[in-house]
């Protein structure tokens, strides 16, 4: 039987598991089944947005959709609808909003571990809003993070953030007066912003780091300028075609002929090592859309850990195919 299961049920399963859901994300994107994930629609309403997309993974056995809705009454507020791959069952209706931070800084995880040098102990963090705990969370279970850094335009959330989370990891994390403070020494920083303007330019970079770009998902958004894709090293997206719709950051520094799309390769690719990393400036850039597939491969993982743990209400909807019979059909067979 199908279960529902709530923003509370997601988060207690994610709030100890984030590195298991790193590695099972890790897994995915090195497996040789392909996967199918279709790229996120957008409908523009008179109070918001409403955008869906769905996937269909082998590896994981399941396939489905996720579609959410934006409004400036209620925010933010949607859910992933999965299915058996199989026998088409559905097993879940889950609230997204916990999970699609999990995800993705689960994402930004994997993208670290592979792109990031191997003793990365300094994180610079541009952004405190709802995904930037996520984003050092998720970040810290695949390096030996010592050191965070902090800017955010928001002096009151940066230090709200920063005391959070001093808390919760028991590790310095300090607020800083500018992006490029954050950036100085960090080998790995994350944008996470809702930023219309460059917030990282290339200008700031001096040194060898990895970068997960995560806010600007859409044209016309920019996190980073196009100087840093023209000194990277390795340009990675999530997904080629979503990216060159809706990758803010990529789009203007293609436009800006910093770089072309033949340059850029998806994490795959990139993780499967199809696309060696030729070292010159020591710089990585990973942009971060979220996709429909990560969003599977989590809700599955929290589907499961939430069977076992008896979590979540059972929905009244059980699969009976031959309840899918023509109404006159049904009566001939009678």
């Amino acid at each position: 039987m199908a279960l529902w299961l709530s923003e509370n049920d997601v988060y207690e399963v994610l709030k100890d598991s984030i590195y298991e859901l790193v590695v099972r994300l890790d897994e995915a994107h090195r497996d040789h089944q392909s996967w199918d994930s279709h790229p996120r629609i957008r409908h523009d309403t008179p109070s918001g947005r409403y955008q869906y997309m769905g996937a269909v993974v082998p590896s994981e056995g399941a396939m489905g959709l996720k579609t959410y809705v934006g409004t400036r009454r209620s925010g933010y507020q949607g859910v992933v609808v999965l299915f058996d791959l199989d026998s088409g069952e559905l097993l879940s209706v889950m609230a997204c909003d916990i999970l699609g931070r999990w995800r993705t800084g689960a994402a930004s995880a994997v993208a670290a571990m592979h792109l990031a040098k191997r003793d990365a102990v300094v994180f610079g963090l541009i952004g405190s809003g709802r995904q930037a705990m996520t984003q050092l969370a998720a970040v810290r279970t695949v390096c030996e993070i010592r050191e965070t850094k902090v800017f955010s335009r928001d002096v009151g959330r940066l230090e709200s953030f920063c005391q959070a989370a001093e808390e919760r990891f028991h590790m310095a994390v300090s607020p800083v007066r500018s992006s490029q403070l954050a950036v100085a020494g960090a080998d790995i920083v994350t944008t996470v912003t809702s930023a219309k303007e460059v917030v990282l330019r290339g200008s700031f970079l001096d040194h060898p780091c990895h970068i997960n770009a995560v806010g600007a998902n859409a044209r016309g958004q920019q996190e980073l300028d196009p100087e840093v894709f023209r000194i990277a090293d390795l340009v990675a997206v999530d997904d080629l075609e979503q990216a060159r719709v809706e990758c803010g950051d990529v789009i203007a520094a293609v436009e800006h002929g910093a770089i072309g799309w033949d340059d850029v390769v998806t994490l795959r690719a990139a993780i499967s090592h199809e696309s060696p990393i030729q070292v010159r400036s020591g710089i990585t850039v990973f942009e971060s859309q979220g996709i429909a597939a990560w969003d599977v491969i989590a809700a599955n993982f929290v589907y499961m850990r939430c069977r076992e743990r008896g979590l979540g209400v059972h929905l009244p909807w059980s699969f009976d195919p031959g309840s899918l019979e023509e109404p006159a059909q049904a009566e001939r067979r009678g």
